[in-house]
C-alpha cells in the first residue's frame, strides 16, 4: 500500500474548506488558510483532544515543528506497524506540495483479515497515536507549507474564479481562495465536476 499525493491533496482541500464552515459562512476568521502559528495551537488541542501519544503532544507544544520532528514522529508510527508484524519501506524522500516527506510503503502480515474497525487497523491506530496530527501539520499548515499555499493560490485565484462563473456559480468578488474552494465542493457536488481538479491544483508545483 503507498500512500501518495492524492490523500494529501485530499486532506489539503477537506481542512481548507471546513475553516469556511457550512451555510456559507463568511464571517471574516472564516476567509483564509490558517497560519501556521493558529494551526500549530490548533493542531496541539486536536492531538490532546484524540489522547495522542506524549511524543506527539511534545513536538506540538513547541513554537516551530522542524522536519526532524516530522521524521521522529513518523518513525515512531513505523515502529509501531512493524510490532503488528507490518513491513514498511523507507525509499527516501520526496516533494509533495512543496514539503519534503517521507517515501514509504507498507505490506500487511501474511493472511492478515481486513480490519472490522478503524481501531483494530494498526495504519490507523499507531498514526493517530504517533504521527498523524504532526504529519498533518508538517504537510499542510508549516511555514514551508504555508509559503508554498499562498504562492499556488496567487497562481490559481483567477482560473478558479473564473471556472466556476463559467459552471454559473456565484462567486462574490470579494471571495477568497478558500472560499472558492467550498463552492466548488457545493459544485462538485451537484454535477461532479470539480474546478479544483480542471485548473490543475493538485499538479501545480510551483
Amino acid at each position: 500500500m503507498r500512500i501518495g499525493g492524492r490523500l494529501r491533496l485530499l486532506a489539503a482541500v477537506v481542512s481548507l474548506v471546513v475553516l469556511v464552515g457550512c451555510g456559507g459562512s463568511r464571517a471574516p476568521h472564516h476567509r483564509q488558510m490558517l497560519t501556521p502559528q493558529a494551526a500549530l495551537r490548533e493542531t496541539l488541542q486536536q492531538a490532546k483532544a484524540a489522547h495522542a501519544d506524549e511524543s506527539q503532544i511534545a513536538i506540538l507544544s513547541k513554537d516551530e515543528v522542524t522536519y526532524a520532528d516530522y521524521e521522529s514522529a513518523m518513525n515512531r508510527y513505523f515502529d509501531c506497524l512493524r510490532s503488528s508484524g507490518y513491513t514498511v519501506q523507507i525509499h527516501g524522500t520526496k516533494k509533495e506540495h512543496g514539503v519534503t516527506v517521507l517515501d514509504y510503503s507498507l505490506m500487511s502480515p501474511p493472511g492478515q483479515q481486513v480490519p472490522s474497525d478503524l481501531d483494530s487497523d494498526p495504519t490507523w491506530s499507531c498514526l493517530t497515536k504517533y504521527a498523524s496530527f504532526v504529519d498533518g501539520y508538517w504537510s499542510l499548515y508549516s511555514p514551508v507549507a504555508y509559503a508554498f499555499e499562498q504562492r499556488r493560490e496567487k497562481a490559481l485565484a483567477p482560473a478558479l474564479r473564473s471556472c466556476l462563473r463559467d459552471h454559473q456559480v456565484d462567486v462574490p468578488a470579494d471571495a477568497s481562495f478558500v472560499e472558492m474552494i467550498a463552492l466548488d465542493g457545493h459544485l462538485s457536488m451537484r454535477t461532479k465536476f470539480s474546478c479544483m481538479m480542471a485548473i490543475g491544483y493538485q499538479d501545480w508545483q510551483g
